[in-house]
């Protein structure tokens, strides 16, 4: 299984040599999530629920979906889905190497310090976390979106326009790197635009 804001840049070769040694799936440890709330786990095999590579066999008598969905309803997770498939197989994960789910967070690319994880040649799986995505249109200033770029421009869908902000987190994000690009009136433009949006959709609750 792999998060829709994945996109595969390495051979999947080496992911085809590991063994399972009797777990239900393999997964890349998170250790961005706060899992004091989530009763009965190991913090240590957390694991992140964008990439899971899964022991069919295992699985075959299991209605995972059933699982998840009543795991959800009976507590209060903050990240609900992932937080339920660990609570369900966290002794039962092996943890691989970030090279198979490694964030990257592009909004990081316009702040100080950078992301936490490097997009490297060993890279296999690059996960594009955080509100910015490389289909928006004010990601294409980065190097790390030319994987993206080549998938696209190889699809069926490289004439569809890339996706323009339309809530007030992502007019906010546009300014935000327009202004880090060095286009400032059109950073200054989007600004406004954010918080008038802002206003209207809180103004709307």
């Amino acid at each position: 299984y792999l998060d829709s804001d994945i996109i595969c840049k390495g051979s999947l070769a080496s992911l085809l040599t590991e063994e399972f040694n009797g777990n239900v799936l393999m997964a890349v440890h998170d250790s961005f999530v706060d899992t004091s709330a989530v009763a009965g786990i190991n913090p240590g095999l957390y694991f992140n629920s964008g990439f899971m590579y899964f022991n069919l066999p295992e699985l075959k008598d299991t209605n995972l979906t059933l699982q998840v969905i009543s795991k959800v309803n009976e507590n209060r997770f903050s990240h609900p889905d992932q937080d339920a498939l660990n609570v369900l197989f966290n002794d039962r994960v092996k943890i691989l190497d970030h090279k198979f789910n490694s964030f990257f967070n592009i909004d990081t690319l316009a702040k100080k310090g950078g992301d936490a994880f490097k997009i490297t040649s060993q890279t296999v799986f690059i996960h594009y976390v955080g509100v910015t995505k490389p289909w928006h249109d004010w990601a294409q200033y980065y190097a790390e979106v030319e994987y993206f770029k080549i998938a696209r421009e190889n699809s069926p869908w490289k004439d569809i326009p890339l996706l323009a902000p339309t809530t007030y987190k992502q007019l906010s994000r546009k300014s935000t790197h327009l202004k880090h690009n060095g286009h400032l009136l059109g950073a200054f433009i989007f600004y406004v635009k954010y918080l008038v949006n802002k206003y209207q959709t809180q103004k709307k609750r």
